[in-house]
């Protein structure tokens, strides 16, 4: 029965593609790239396998169109995928670790790529390995250059060999690779009397060519050296070809050597001989071998966290640090509990003296003996920690020297941030806190002191151009009350200061009656904070002040306005002053002047009123007549109220509201005129009007108004 392949593998193709019109191209594809194969190729392998696929490709077809068999092709084609993969997952994953070990180049990555897409490890797969494989460090130096079959040869003998079953040319001809030459010519000599007279068949044939190498190969002292060297090149092969690998990264480092040396252990090589060849194959490809001659691979390596490990481990078992670290001197790998190197370079005196100093407390002594160099190297670490806690010390006892003897400038001086959180300094960072907010503060004050002055300065000389160009406005914006006290020099400008301060009389003040008040306007200067409004019936006021008065300043006036309320029942004279300061005492103008002064003649307003009824059938509106005396420009409320009957209402208590009136200006002896609605009222009804603010009197008409 014919096997036939796997369709997906067959045609290269995933297994994860269904597109109909792609598994159709590659068919084609494929067919022709095995036509011509099949006929032409020069390996009889490939030729024989593009034979049988083209003999296979109507079965090809026949399974990927239909969906349900191409879905069991792909999933046996993943299956086999599988397989493959795992089988040589270990050999994979050796040649990345050591591929990882150095400069990982495109032509390396590629050379993988190719060595591996038999087994269907992709580019993709090659990168990411790459990337997750972390480990590192360095190292490796000579082969025995002795000398072996020709390549050819060995691969004829071998040739043979495989054909027959056999291992070596020892085995096929009886002996041990240690009997004598005599033994081995007396064995070969029989082997040729025995097969001269064998049938002529294939096996024979082989027979006779292996008894031809067995004469002119192990019976020849140095033929048969080179013929042992070759063994063992070839039970070496896999090896070297990993050392080739790891050479290709651009050096040979410690990772690579350790990771040789255990899989020459596996196959039963010496450490030496291991070491040996890897220096030679670094020599021959110009790599570095970055290693301590005198490391001894076979012993443990103590970590500098004190856990002891075994032979070839590359970090420590317990903390994961690395057991190789770089010389200082020459940068070759030497072992993380080793203080000398094979450069002659050796740390074991100054550990000595350092371990010394430290024992004995000569904290001095010690920091000068220390470099910084010495901290990359494990044996150390210890010594390291020592000398990062010696400043710590060194400095809590500067401070706590520095705070007793009171020299709290060098307390500031000396203070380390990194170590506030530290318990032995938290108290002394309180102190550092108290100290240093005194001294910003104290700062800051010189330094606000400083900015006064010299802002100072400049106002007064602002100042003394105001006073020359004898501008007052100039002098009262760069005027300060703290000049004086700041500048003795400012003295002598006092009397011209003062003048230019003394407040003008305003110009323009009006007042107008507004019933139930008097309403002050004046225009507002930008020099002017503070205004005096008297007021009186006997007539103006000489000074602020004195007798009615009332304070406001420029925004209570721009809120508020200035009123006089309640307003006198007599005539009201008005005087308005302007106020400055000046060195705490406060500048009136003279008020004097005609615009700063307004009168009132009376506050009382009268104002008579007739009611007028008007309708055809029903009396339902009414005419309000109002007439003022003097002006008004604001009338108060005025109510008209109408009681049941025909006696006079005596306030609008007990009465309906038929229309309230308020806001109106009016002009003496003019009448205002207001329809009024009435509401539905049966006679007989009696109305009268009344007013909110007594300010105003209003005159009754001489008869009763009722309806």
């Amino acid at each position: 029965m014919t096997e036939f392949v796997n369709a997906y593998i067959a045609l290269e193709l995933d297994p994860a593609i269904t597109d109909q019109s792609v598994i159709d191209a590659t068919l084609k594809r494929k067919q022709g790239e095995w036509s011509k194969q099949a006929n032409t190729h020069p390996v009889p392998e490939v030729k024989r396998r593009a034979q049988q696929n083209l003999a296979h490709l109507d079965h090809y077809r026949q399974r990927l169109s239909d969906p349900k068999l191409r879905a069991q092709e792909a999933d046996q084609a993943r299956e086999h995928i599988r397989q493959t993969r795992e089988s040589k997952r270990q050999n994979f994953e050796l040649k990345i670790q050591m591929l990882s070990k150095g400069k990982v180049t495109d032509e390396a990555v590629r050379r993988l790529v190719k060595e591996f897409s038999r087994y269907f490890y992709t580019e993709r797969d090659v990168r990411e390995a790459l990337k997750a494989s972390t480990q590192a460090s360095a190292g490796a130096p000579a082969e025995d250059e002795a000398e072996t079959l020709e390549p050819s040869m060995m691969k004829t003998i071998r040739q043979n060999l495989d054909t027959l079953g056999i291992r070596t040319l020892y085995d096929f001809l009886g002996v041990k690779p240690g009997d004598s030459l005599p033994l081995i010519k007396t064995k070969s000599d029989d082997l040729y009397t025995l097969l001269k007279s064998a049938a002529l068949n294939p096996e024979n044939d082989t027979r006779r060519n292996l008894q031809g190498y067995c004469a002119s190969i192990l019976c020849h002292e140095d033929q048969r050296r080179r013929y042992d060297q070759s063994l063992v090149r070839e039970r070496l092969e896999p090896l070297l070809k990993t050392m080739d690998d790891a050479c290709s990264t651009g050096s040979l480092e410690i990772g690579h050597l350790l990771l040789l040396l255990k899989e020459g252990a596996r196959l039963g090589l010496e450490t030496r001989h291991i070491v040996s060849l890897a220096r030679a194959r670094a020599a021959k490809s110009r790599v570095p071998f970055n290693m301590d001659e005198s490391f001894d691979f076979g012993r443990p390596v103590r970590c500098p966290c004190g856990h002891v490990n075994a032979a070839l481990e590359e970090r420590c078992a317990k903390c994961r640090q690395n057991l190789f670290n770089p010389c200082i001197k020459c940068s070759k790998a030497i072992a993380a509990d080793s203080l000398t190197c094979s450069c002659g370079f050796s740390l074991q005196a100054r550990y000595d003296e350092l371990k010394a100093a430290l024992d004995q407390g000569q904290e001095e002594r010690f920091l000068a003996l220390w470099d910084e160099a010495y901290r990359a190297h494990p044996a150390f670490h210890a010594l390291a920690k020592a000398r990062d806690e010696i400043p710590k010390r060194l400095l809590l006892r500067d401070l706590q020297a520095a705070l007793e003897s009171g020299k709290e400038e060098k307390f500031l001086a000396l203070w380390q941030e990194q170590y506030r959180r530290e318990a032995e300094f938290a108290s002394l960072a309180r102190v550092y806190d108290d100290l240093h907010r005194r001294k910003r503060d104290e700062q800051e004050r010189r330094e606000e002191k400083r900015r006064r002055e010299e802002k100072l300065k400049n106002q007064f000389q602002r100042l003394k151009e105001a006073l020359q160009a004898n501008d007052p406005a100039a002098v009262i914006q760069w005027w300060d009350d703290s000049l004086p006290q700041a500048l003795p020099e400012v003295q002598a400008l006092l009397p011209q200061i003062r003048e230019a301060h003394q407040p003008r009389d305003l110009e323009g003040v009006r007042a107008h009656h507004c019933g139930g008040y008097i309403q002050v306007i004046w225009p507002l200067s930008e020099a002017v904070k503070t205004y005096c409004l008297a007021w009186s019936e006997q007539g103006f006021v000489a000074r602020p002040e004195e007798g009615s008065y009332r304070l406001l300043t420029r925004g209570e006036y721009e809120n508020r306005g200035a009123r006089i309320e309640p307003p006198p029942p007599g005539p009201c004279h008005i005087t308005v002053f302007t106020g400055t300061a000046f060195m705490g005492r406060k500048l009136w103008s003279p008020g004097t002047g005609p615009g700063c002064r307004a009168v009132v003649e009376s506050s009382r307003c009268r104002v008579q009123y007739t009611v007028k009824f008007k309708g055809l059938l029903k009396k339902d509106r009414a005419v309000l007549a109002l007439k003022a005396d003097q002006r008004v420009n604001r009338v108060p409320d005025l109510v008209l109220v109408a009681k049941p009957g025909k006696v006079m209402p005596v306030s609008p208590a007990g009465c309906l509201e038929v229309y309230r009136l308020s806001g109106l200006s009016l002009a003496p002896g003019a009448i205002h005129e207001q329809e009024i609605r009435l509401p539905g009222l049966h006679s007989p009804v009696t109305f009268r009007l009344f007013s909110t603010d007594p300010a105003v009197e209003l005159v009754h008409p001489p008869e009763i108004i009722a309806l």
